[in-house]
């Protein structure tokens, strides 16, 4: 509690390591625009505590988020004092409103989002969210449909504002990783499918060749990425992956599950396909297996600028799909199942321009 003793405190809330990326940007450039204040970052999930940790330093301060149960929240008050309450996307925690309320601290989303799906969760039962909307000072969506629905569920037309996507703020592939020269064989473009792929230049070149060869890949094999996985899709692109191997015999598959604490599970249980497989983890320098299984965190997204050729998860199922912005930042094709209600407009777009394939 010393250390916060006569400070001006905003906090910020990011549930997971999805809302803590989108909101590295954003980080940043509020610290040098408003030096006078300290951030206190809270997180709800472990991933994101680790992913969150990395911006830790002498004005932003990590922890959990506390329960939200009125003493607790109570508490967490006391010690930091804020001077107003930062929730990203669409994180409404009951008491946490209200003791905010009580004390006449502002109450913000930002980067906020409502899919279709959830929009009508909270009309089915009114008289319990209707309250909770009005506690809120201001909301900035991410885009017109979201800011919308926002306003449907009766939030005050000017308190709501559409801002666009902070996960379009990450910086240019070019910035964090030059992308992969096109200089595979012939089978490579048609692996591609007419779907395009990126033109890098020969200065560019350097970082990605480097990349794939501490994977373990040469410049002939074709590496397809499956990001962010869900239980029910492994299997179902493993059959996939059998299949086009045998068309594409250098084909390597990089699964990358959603959770990586599930990373060993799958590899027990993608044994029985037959192909060679590693945990991404397992060795410094790339082993070269036909499948790895990424179990590192934050490598992800510059991960994708080795790929030829990307599938989003959590699209096979009704999860409503996983942010496909990080491999469209490289210029890569994207394929993705039909249920991505909670990047509706991203993947709409994308699929209409032929950036992505359904």
């Amino acid at each position: 509690a010393a250390k916060f003793t006569g400070k001006k405190i905003v906090w910020l809330h990011a549930v997971s390591v999805g809302e803590v990326m989108a909101v590295e940007k954003f980080i940043r450039e509020w610290l040098a625009a408003s030096p006078e204040y300290d951030l206190v970052l809270t997180t709800v999930t472990p991933t994101g505590q680790r992913i969150a940790k990395k911006f830790a330093g002498e004005r932003v301060h990590v922890c959990y988020f506390p329960f939200d149960l009125t003493p607790v929240v109570k508490r967490f008050f006391d010690l930091l004092n804020p001077v107003g309450v930062l929730l990203v996307e669409t994180e409404i925690w009951p008491n946490l409103l209200t003791e905010a309320q009580r004390r006449n601290i502002p109450v913000g989303v930002i980067n906020a989002r409502l899919s279709e799906r959830s929009f009508k969760r909270y009309k089915i039962i009114p008289w319990l969210f209707t309250p909770l909307w009005g506690k809120l000072d201001f909301v900035l969506a991410q885009s017109e449909e979201d800011g919308i629905r926002f306003r449907e569920l009766g939030i005050t037309e000017e308190f709501v504002r559409d801002m666009g996507n902070m996960k379009f703020d990450q910086p240019s592939a070019s910035d964090t990783f030059k992308g992969l020269p096109m200089t595979a064989p012939n089978d490579r473009k048609n692996f591609e499918g007419g779907l395009g792929q990126a033109e890098w230049s020969a200065e560019n070149a350097g970082d990605a060749v480097g990349l794939r060869q501490a994977w373990g890949y040469t410049s002939g094999d074709l590496v397809w990425i499956a990001g962010s996985t869900h239980p029910g899709e492994e299997e179902a692109l493993m059959v996939a992956f059998k299949a086009l191997r045998e068309r594409f015999p250098t084909l390597k598959l990089i699964l990358a599950p959603r959770h990586v604490e599930r990373s060993k599970g799958l590899l027990k249980e993608l044994k029985k396909y037959g192909f060679s497989m590693a945990l991404s983890a397992s060795k410094k320098e790339g082993s070269g297996a036909e499948v790895q299984i990424l179990n590192q965190l934050g490598v992800l997204k510059n991960l994708y600028g080795i790929a030829d050729l990307v599938f989003m998860g959590g699209s096979l199922i009704p999860h409503g799909g996983q942010n496909p912005i990080e491999p469209a930042r490289f210029s890569k094709a994207i394929l993705h199942g039909v249920h991505v209600f909670n990047f509706h407009k991203i993947y709409h777009q994308l699929d209409h321009d032929g950036g992505a394939l359904r």
